[in-house]
């Protein structure tokens, strides 16, 4: 059988055999092997792209606009996860008799385990009691009971204008999420961060607010615990994207807030960075950013990786392989001790595109979107989401030599396993 029908876990390694959807499969490959997880049931391919993946310790959560299952019929993206017993549809609707939502799903975070993930989603028709609208809203589905429930689309009484963003911690009791509430008198329309905690419902701030509603909060990362939430905190340009934006962590139980993108003198970095990726203890934070000045040696004038040790004091940049090249994207390993990446060629912007991992004590980094004959892949991969211990990095990627029979054109989720 091919790669991609065998199975996606690590456990799969130390099993003589396995069953993946009515299959039995023999044996492992050795590691490295790369298997490709965007596959239907019955382990066909998907005619269009996916992607979004979300790495779990048990498999891969992932957004499709092809349809997984037989139930698939809403012809717009879904949520699915994939693990050794298969692929599963998370976006099914309470009110279609399992069949997928009226609208699109997307953008989903798994916990450690893969029993919770939350996602957005614009259907109507997911729960029991069917909403009005088809504004974005987040759902968190629990896999182990087939239970789904939406977050509250309100802050003490005031509805939410808009919900995304949605990052889920390890442990699986929180979520960090980005919401706007709308103008008053007393408050300026802006997106903040909030967190929700699974058990009782509660929603609490993280982000600070601006008087003047110039400040714009987003892409959070959330601890293990769900005690650190990393986030970006930008200077919106008038009418367009942001122009500068930092990176802060904030101690929940604490109450302290510290900036990670800090220039190696201490003061502030000289442009924007994003997409912050923190540790289990929250110890450490990797983030893309433009700045030339959080560290020596960087020169390229373009996007880094960066990996900052909170406790230290101490901030790392993640060089690309050879000269003119750059890095982004950053998803780092629970430890703090692996990070991956995207990286590609500065003079050459329709270079593909290749996900690497860093191995921070050894200073040195390895191909993760290798071929077939561990060569660089024929397309571009993207978005890394590394599993919580280091060991496999799913990613996307329009490449179609990363495994055998991979004819479909499209954008597919893959899962490199590293051992």
């Amino acid at each position: 059988m091919d790669i991609g029908a065998r199975a996606l876990l690590a456990t799969a390694l130390v099993t003589a055999a396995v069953t993946l959807a009515g299959t039995t499969a023999t044996a492992a490959p050795e590691v490295p092997y790369t298997e490709r997880a965007s596959i239907a049931q019955g382990d066909g391919q998907l005619a269009e792209a996916s992607f979004g993946a979300a790495a779990t310790d048990l498999g891969v959560a992932f957004t499709s606009n092809g349809a997984a299952y037989s139930g698939d019929t809403n012809g717009q993206s879904d949520v699915y996860y994939r693990s050794s017993t298969g692929t599963s549809v998370v976006s099914y609707a309470a009110q279609a008799g399992g069949g997928t939502g009226d609208g699109p799903s997307y953008d989903p975070s798994a916990c450690s385990t893969g029993r919770f993930i939350a996602f957005v989603s614009q259907a109507a028709n997911l729960t029991t009691t069917p909403r009005q609208d088809h504004e974005p809203l987040i759902y968190l589905r629990n896999r182990s009971v087939g239970k789904i429930g939406s977050l509250p689309r309100s802050y003490e009484g005031v509805p939410f204008t808009s919900m995304g963003d949605p990052a889920i911690s390890f442990d699986c009791q929180w979520v960090a999420f980005v919401a706007t509430l709308p103008s008053t008198p007393d408050h300026v329309e802006q997106s903040r961060v909030y967190r929700y905690r699974v058990y009782d419902g509660s929603v609490t701030p993280v982000s600070q607010v601006s008087e003047d509603g110039s400040r714009a909060a987003g892409r959070p990362s959330i601890s293990a615990d769900g005690r650190y939430i990393a986030y970006q905190y930008a200077i919106p340009h008038r009418g367009g994207p942001a122009d500068h934006s930092d990176i802060y962590v904030r101690d929940m139980d604490g109450g302290t807030l510290e900036k990670a993108s800090v220039a190696r003198d201490g003061g502030a970095a000289n442009r924007e960075s994003t997409g912050p990726s923190i540790s289990a203890d929250g110890r450490t934070v990797a983030f893309d950013s433009y700045a030339s000045n959080l560290t020596r040696g960087d020169t390229n004038g373009s996007v880094d990786v960066f990996v900052r040790d909170l406790d230290q004091g101490r901030t790392r940049l993640i060089k690309g392989r050879g000269r003119g090249t750059f890095t982004y994207g950053a998803s780092l390993s629970a430890d703090g001790l692996r990070v991956a990446y995207e990286s590609g060629r500065l003079a050459d912007p329709s270079a593909p595109r290749q996900v690497w991992l860093a191995d921070l004590p050894a200073g040195r980094a390895r191909l993760v979107s290798a071929n077939l004959r561990r060569g660089p892949g024929d397309g571009s991969s993207t978005s890394p989401s590394i599993r919580p211990d280091g060991l496999a990095v799913s990613f996307e990627s329009y490449a179609d030599d990363l495994v055998p029979g991979d004819t479909n054109g499209a954008a597919d989720v893959f899962v490199r396993h590293l051992g």
